[in-house]
């Protein structure tokens, strides 16, 4: 039920996610889990994600508990969806922790904690909101709490990727509202003392992009094409990646001012479909060849593979996620 102009009415949405998790539970586990694992990446159906995991969950059968664990560390298996590039598990761990399913339950909570401070590693998550709330509820925890300073301090002190995903996810901590009060001050966290103003500017830069700079940018792809040479491709497959690689010829990049080992985003105009890059994707090769041109890049290029996610992922995930629940 919902407030509607003084009285209340049926969030029709809400029921017809509720029943639709209802649906996705009904079977064996093999059944259930093959489902999840289709829809795990799929925004449009994460709060029917997060009603099952909850009707999972709270049956109070561990094997259902580790069941659930399970498909989230195999949710980024699938090059199809180059999981490994564009990684959703922590995404969905955050919003779990956020819904609460595992408050009462401090082992699951924990562990999915764990899978929550995957997004350190990069690249800076689409929306940071749950992870943000997440990690003070993590904080919360006196046995948890070491493990989340531990790490925050790891990424900003590590690689270029890291620390801007500290910077980016720091950003959401210091946003995050908690409902519960009590919580919230048990969870008070100061920032990583390795975490540097540049930073935190490239963190902004990352959200904004640069102003165009003609004499310096360049197409991202120019750090992507020459390592096609490396691939053991057949004709066929060679002309699937160039072709999902002129797909991204609209984004561009350019290095750092005083900083030009590194790459900054270059304000512009985003295409709106990608269809070259989502049919390569439907050859194994081609997107293992994709995945691996992404993960190739040095670590000062960090941000080709995080454009290039913020680009076409919003695609990669719905087209994969409703494909494979329509063949099931």
């Amino acid at each position: 039920l919902v407030p509607k102009q003084g009285s209340v009415v049926f969030e029709v949405r809400s029921i017809q996610e509720y029943m639709a998790a209802r649906a996705v539970c009904d079977g064996q586990d093999v059944e259930v889990a093959g489902r999840l694992q289709a829809l795990a990446a799929s925004p449009h159906w994460r709060n029917t994600w997060v009603f099952s995991a909850g009707k999972l969950f709270n049956d109070g059968n561990d094997h259902h508990r580790t069941l659930l664990l399970d498909i989230l560390r195999r949710a980024d298996d699938d090059p199809a969806r180059l999981g490994r590039v564009f990684p959703v598990a922590p995404d969905v761990a955050a919003e779990l922790i956020d819904d609460g399913l595992a408050a009462a339950a401090p082992k699951y909570q924990r562990l999915l904690t764990d899978i929550t401070l995957q997004a350190l590693h990069g690249p800076p998550p689409p929306t940071t909101g749950p992870i943000g709330r997440a990690l003070l509820v993590a904080a919360a925890d006196p046995v948890t709490r070491p493990t989340v300073i531990a790490r925050l301090r790891a990424a900003a002190e590590g690689t270029p990727a890291s620390r801007v995903c500290c910077a980016v996810i720091w950003e959401a901590i210091k946003s995050a509202k908690l409902e519960r009060p009590h919580v919230a001050r048990r969870a008070m966290l100061g920032k990583p003392a390795d975490l540097s103003r540049l930073d935190v500017a490239f963190a902004a830069v990352w959200e904004l992009g640069a102003s165009a700079d003609l004499a310096t940018q360049t197409r991202i792809t120019e750090q992507l094409r020459p390592q096609l040479k490396d691939l053991d491709l057949t004709a066929e497959q060679q002309g699937l990646v160039e072709a999902a690689l002129a797909d991204l010829d609209h984004i561009h990049v350019m290095p750092a001012p005083k900083h030009p080992t590194h790459l900054v985003p270059v304000q512009g105009p985003q295409r709106a479909e990608h269809v070259n890059f989502l049919v390569a994707l439907e050859d194994e090769d081609a997107a293992i060849s994709l995945e691996l041109l992404l993960q190739g890049v040095s670590p000062d290029s960090w941000i080709v593979p995080a454009l290039v996610a913020r680009a076409v992922w919003p695609e990669v995930r719905a087209r994969k996620s409703t494909k494979r629940v329509v063949q099931g």
